[in-house]
């Protein structure tokens, strides 16, 4: 059994990223067992669009929720992971050209790996990928979730 952790911008709302995602979500949902739809999106008006059979939405990451206390960034485990992403930019040279987008989506991405309907999300024996198609951190909070693989890592989409 396989379990993908979609990341988006919008989708499954019908605004913003709906166009690009509604064209490999049927790929993605024949490739896994279990698709999971997590997006950030400000404007929900639109509405939700169906979604194939297989996939679930998981949550809108951008209602605040109280697992997102700035007390989650001071435990060790996203301490450490913020330390080594830190390093790898500041190495590759990056991180001094883009310093503040860095720190936004580093501190979106900690916290969202650690809400509970993502966890829950990854709980289980299944192999897990996340793939991320979103920029808000979306991709910072890959390395978060113990246990699951960035795209590539797991099962080949």
């Amino acid at each position: 059994m396989s379990r993908l952790l979609l990341f988006t911008n919008d989708y499954p709302y019908r605004t913003g990223d709906v166009v690009f995602v509604e064209k490999e979500i049927e790929a993605l949902a024949a490739r896994f067992d279990d698709v999971i739809v997590f997006c950030h999106a400000r404007d929900t008006s639109a509405g939700m669009v169906d979604l194939p059979e297989g996939v679930r939405f998981g949550g809108n990451l951008f209602v605040p929720a109280p697992e997102d206390a700035p007390r989650r960034l001071l435990e060790f485990a996203p301490l450490l992971l913020l330390l080594q992403a830190t390093w790898r930019e500041l190495w590759s040279g990056r991180l001094l050209r883009n310093a503040r987008l860095f720190a936004m989506g580093a501190k979106v991405g900690m916290t969202q790996a650690h809400r509970s309907a993502v966890r829950e999300a990854v709980a289980g024996d299944r192999d897990t990928v996340a793939y991320a198609f979103w920029a808000m951190g979306g991709g910072s909070s890959c390395p978060g979730f113990g246990g699951v693989g960035p795209r590539g890592a797991g099962p080949s989409v």
